[in-house]
């Protein structure tokens, strides 16, 4: 390896006394005050770089003076303890977000005649009976197997007895099971769902369904929330059943099933049932044998039900998710229930923990919540209830109108049959996409270390949100980007209510490769600045120009050292995994012919704890050897009248020396005995 280059300067700090007083002020020698420099940004002479486009220029040993401050990480979120739901019985950084817009709320609407039941569905810890009630002349029909009563019921004649949810194993589970050629679980938690609706000649109350897990301490034991899903099995598990049939297409557009969804609090008691939308989400992740679901929630999720909320109004989050006006956003419209992707056989957080890690930073991320989940009652595992990047999420987080919004995706390398293909529309129109493709055409072909090339694509794309986009993924070593696992966004429409401008913004996504999931700590990602990929274009045209360059190596050097912190992150770890740990051996017993175990489960939580310990020391050292970024040692002089001084907030005495970084910022503070000064250096 070649020597780095070390250069000592003296930061002479003069003070000179001016005669005639400003301001009415003691003369006292015991009077103090403090003066604190501009920042001074370190750098070397020129010289030919390692890494993308040349050394950034200096006019001088000292470097030159700004007046920007890094900025500083996001505030604090408060948990909302308000529950606004059906039931049956902050963020500093460079570039500012705009105010979005508040979604107004609809009124409930009156409910009619309706079948009653005794018991609200949910987790309970013993045994009971569940009595079902109409009005005068109506006959009750019901099912317990997830079917639609209307079809498939039976007549009500006495109390339904719920047991206790365990010993065999559900329908559900075996037929699955069986259709990819895998040995089921020998004992489930299977859980009773009683659909019931009533009628009286041709009047027709709509069904209500309500979901009982009988299992002692299951509340206690787990905390978790819980969400019960019934639908048609036919509809779900036979080969036309959308678990099965989406592996004939799992790159296609995903089949949506009316399905019937309930929550249960960390308590067990239920908090919301509506009728929703289910598919099933994912790609390559679906050749898992758990696989992830999308919810939507419509109003006419089921056109036969009157009175059906258009969203979940409950703060499944629980005071985490925020928009740009700093509000807490408490209902949604699109929710998923991820098996943690190509990690659900790991430590079932990885991607969830690197992009909670990554909040407040400029680029959007999907807050999360794990969960148990059933279907028709049997229990199908852990899971981490998502937000869903679409149209609703960044309407409710920016106040962008539909119609004005664009996502567009890059294709999956397993769908693809090019090396680079052009970004596709995730979400909008034929020919959204067309703007952004021809934008990264015109980086390729202009040099944009010239100001007017730059500009012209620096005022299409959040270059903060591009900048932390490659910083998050680099540092946690997510090999699988930028080829894939992209999304970019923006609004289109300059008259927007939003006030949002139209430039484009990226996103973070499926980061389940990083953390040490395929490669550790040590693992190089520099080369993925420039490696043939559409995104990497960008980015490589980008550090052509001098001021992109030393943005993004400050705003690296700023989320090492204030984000990206061992303590924060670990800490986040820990909560992350006790919160899980109760279940893991429960979804251990679920999933263990799909290689889950606890032991597994107990070493990937280690994996990832060691590679949050160790990983900024390698990552620097990489990014600054790709940059050609030598380390600096800066001598520290000042004359007696000098009381105290400090660098970035460390004492220092006059003649010692203190080692930094090209490219950081030092901010030099003193304090001296005298009213009026000046400063040099």
């Amino acid at each position: 390896m070649k020597s780095k280059l070390l250069i000592f300067f003296t930061v002479v700090l003069l003070f000179i006394f001016v005669g005639c007083a400003e301001e009415n002020q003691t003369n006292s020698p015991k009077s103090t005050n403090t003066i604190t420099s501009t920042n001074v940004i370190l750098s070397t002479p020129s010289s030919q770089s390692t890494g993308t486009g040349s050394n950034r220029p200096t006019d001088s040993v000292t470097g030159a003076i700004t007046s920007a401050e890094a900025p500083t990480p996001g505030g604090t979120s408060t948990p909302s303890n308000v529950i606004d739901a059906p039931v049956s019985g902050t963020t500093a950084s460079p570039t500012s977000k705009p105010t979005a817009k508040p979604t107004e709320k609809p009124t409930p609407t009156p409910q009619g005649p309706t079948v009653k039941f005794s018991a609200n569905g949910g987790i309970y810890s013993k045994a009971l009976e569940v009595k079902l009630t109409a009005d005068p002349g109506y006959t009750i029909y019901y099912t317990t197997d997830g079917s639609d009563p209307k079809t498939n019921g039976k007549k009500y004649s006495s109390p339904i007895k719920v047991q206790e949810s365990t010993g065999n194993v559900g329908y559900l589970t075996q037929s699955i099971a069986s259709s990819f050629r895998y040995a089921a679980p020998s004992s489930q938690i299977v859980g009773t769902t009683i659909k019931a609706y009533a009628k009286n000649g041709s009047n027709i109350i709509d069904t209500v369904t309500n979901t009982y897990i009988v299992s002692s301490d299951f509340a206690n034991n787990y905390n978790l929330p819980s969400i019960s899903i019934s639908i048609k099995p036919t509809d779900f598990a036979t080969s036309s059943g959308i678990y099965v049939s989406v592996m004939n297409d799992p790159f296609g557009t995903k089949e949506r099933k009316v399905a019937f969804f309930e929550l249960f609090d960390r308590s067990g008691s239920k908090v919301a049932g509506q009728y929703i939308e289910l598919s099933m989400h994912g790609n390559g992740s679906l050749g898992n044998q758990q696989k992830s679901f999308r919810m939507y929630f419509k109003k006419d999720a089921n056109p036969d039900v009157l009175n059906n909320p258009g969203k979940l109004k409950y703060d499944i989050f629980e005071g985490r998710v925020y928009d740009s006006s700093n509000e807490n956003i408490d209902s949604y419209k699109r929710l998923l229930l991820r098996n943690s992707g190509n990690d659900c056989t790991c430590s079932m957080l990885r991607d969830a923990l690197m992009q909670r890690i990554c909040k407040g930073m400029n680029v959007d991320y999907m807050e999360t919540q794990p969960a148990t989940v059933f279907i028709n009652g049997e229990f199908w595992g852990l899971y981490n209830i998502r937000e869903r990047y679409d149209a609703k999420y960044f309407e409710s987080h920016y106040g962008v109108l539909e119609e004005n919004f664009v996502m567009l995706e890059a294709p999956s390398p397993l769908k693809s049959n090019t090396s680079k293909p052009p970004y596709e529309v995730n979400d909008g129109l034929p020919g959204d996409e067309v703007p952004f493709n021809n934008l990264v055409s015109y980086a390729r072909n202009h040099d944009l270390s010239n100001a007017t090339y730059y500009n012209y694509v620096a005022n299409q794309v959040d270059v903060d949100s591009l900048i932390d986009f490659y910083i998050c993924n680099l540092y946690f070593c997510n090999i699988d980007w930028p080829s894939n696992n992209i999304k970019v966004w923006r609004n289109k429409n300059p008259e927007d209510p939003s006030g949002l401008d139209t430039k484009w913004r990226f996103v973070l996504l499926d980061m389940d490769h990083g953390c040490s999931y395929a490669n550790d700590y040590k693992f190089d990602m520099m080369n993925r600045i420039n490696n043939n990929s559409i995104l990497s274009d960008l980015m490589y045209a980008l550090l052509a120009n001098n001021g992109f360059k030393q943005k993004f190596i400050d705003r690296f050097d700023y989320v090492t050292k204030n984000i990206f912190t061992v303590n924060k992150m670990t800490a986040l770890l820990d909560d992350m995994s006790k919160e899980i740990r109760p279940i893991v051996s429960l979804h251990s017993q679920r999933w263990s012919t799909s290689g889950f175990s606890t032991s597994k489960w107990n070493s990937e939580i280690s994996k990832i704890k060691t590679f949050l310990e160790n990983r900024t020391h390698y990552a620097t050292k990489q990014f600054n050897e790709y940059f050609n970024l030598a380390p600096i040692n800066i001598g520290i002089t000042f004359s007696d009248g000098i009381s105290s001084a400090t660098v970035n907030s460390k004492s220092v005495s006059s003649g010692s020396t203190v080692a930094y970084s090209v490219g950081e910022k030092v901010t030099l503070k003193a304090t001296v005995k005298s009213k009026i000064i000046k400063m040099c250096y």
